[in-house]
């Protein structure tokens, strides 16, 4: 028995392969106008959404960091408290170390969290102290410059609030009106 295909069998199958590709084609196209649709709302969304750093809404700037910091040191000593508690995965030594770290970075929020009310105290708007490696960097929301006399009172307020004395090398102060 021969089988034998028709014309319309034939045209049949080079129309269906024609259709696939018209179709991918499409699929393909209505991919790419929806990707280009998602990364403008995208863009649109977060310009928005984003405060701006002059004005009164740059207050809010203070606050995202403070709460980024919050945010990120309380992760951090749960790790460490995790770490200095846990018998089968540490040795002594390390649990030991772990316990440390978390003291320090204790002490470091309690410096930065004192200074900065201190600071705030003398008159400024707003201010963020950020102890790391050594170095501290204050951040303070000032309608105008500091002069040397305003930021010689705060360094003094960081030499207090330290308990000890620092480089004066190593303290900067940035000013945000």
């Amino acid at each position: 028995m021969e089988i034998v295909q028709t014309q319309n069998e034939k045209s049949g199958g080079k129309l269906r392969a024609a259709f696939s590709k018209r179709r991918k084609v499409m699929i393909l196209a209505g991919m790419f106008v929806l990707l280009i649709v998602t990364g403008y709302l995208n863009f649109a969304l977060n310009n928005n959404s984003a405060p701006p750093v002059g004005g009164g809404a740059g207050q809010n700037m203070f606050n995202v960091f403070r709460q980024n910091r919050a945010d990120e040191r309380a992760s951090q000593i749960q790790i460490l408290t995790a770490m200095a508690t846990n018998d089968s995965g540490f040795t002594e030594a390390e649990r030991a170390d772990a316990a440390r770290q978390k003291l320090q970075l204790m002490d470091i929020i309690s410096f930065e969290t004192s200074a900065e009310g201190l600071i705030v105290q003398q008159g400024f708007q707003d201010v963020v102290v950020n102890k790391n490696a050594g170095n501290i960097n204050v951040l303070i929301r000032n309608p105008e410059n500091i002069n040397q006399q305003e930021a010689n009172k705060i360094k003094l307020i960081l030499d207090t609030v330290y308990q000890g004395t620092i480089d004066i090398d190593n303290i900067f102060i940035s000013v945000i009106r």
